[in-house]
């Protein structure tokens, strides 16, 4: 009789990881129906997003927030890559990193977002500055954050050297939309995992693809993930 075999121990910590993250980003979209949660939620936005105008901060803030637009930014990202990886490597990088970006944006930006449809802490919030002007659309989770994280993961499954900078320019963008006063701290966190989350899931069913395609096994891609 064949023994059965049994998942590795990577398998298994790759679940165990994504259920954690799916539990967190389920609290952060029940945080407003938690009063204790709601009240946590609310006395972090008002300390993150002060009263007092800085101009040169708010300035710095605004540039973050809207870093994804700049062609100076993605300029400078390619000829990093260009430098790390070389070519053909970043070609790679570039169409994985835009498969992953435009799902990702549908996935947070338009189906998430509709499905709890969380009204800006702007427009509900006595007290909150709204630094610039927010978007239309509901407030939970971030897609600015979402993107971020998820482009953070996938460059950084390329060129893990750089993951720690990556990540930190994700963060300080997340942490802009809370200082802008266009989420709430737990719509940033929600979007972070989900991107991240999002990203891993993509990336390992990518590689997962292409080792099927090269070793002529693409019929095992179901039983293997």
């Amino acid at each position: 009789m064949a023994e059965v075999e049994k998942p590795s121990k990577s398998k298994v910590s790759r679940i165990f990881t994504f259920c954690i993250l799916v539990s967190l980003f389920l609290l952060c979209a029940i945080t407003p129906s938690l009063k204790p949660l709601q009240h946590v939620d609310t006395a972090l936005l008002k300390l993150l997003n002060p009263n007092n105008e800085v101009i040169i901060v708010d300035q710095l803030m605004c540039a973050l927030s809207g870093l994804g637009k700049s062609l100076l930014f993605w300029l400078i990202l390619l000829c990093w890559l260009y430098v790390m990886r070389g070519i053909k490597r970043l070609l790679q990088i570039a169409l994985m990193l835009l498969l992953v970006l435009l799902l990702t944006d549908l996935l947070v930006g338009k189906l998430a977002k509709n499905l709890w449809k969380r009204p800006r802490p702007s427009t509900v919030e006595v007290g909150v500055r709204e630094v610039t002007k927010v978007g239309s659309s509901p407030s939970f989770p971030s897609a600015h954050a979402a993107n971020w994280f998820a482009g953070a993961k996938t460059i950084s499954s390329f060129v893990p050297e750089g993951k720690f900078s990556l990540f930190f320019i994700a963060s300080l963008v997340a942490y802009s939309r809370v200082y802008l006063g266009a989420h709430y701290p737990s719509d940033v966190i929600a979007g972070c995992i989900a991107g991240y989350a999002f990203a891993s899931l993509l990336i390992y069913v990518g590689k997962l693809l292409v080792l099927k395609m090269l070793s002529g096994d693409i019929k095992c891609v179901l039983i293997s993930l």
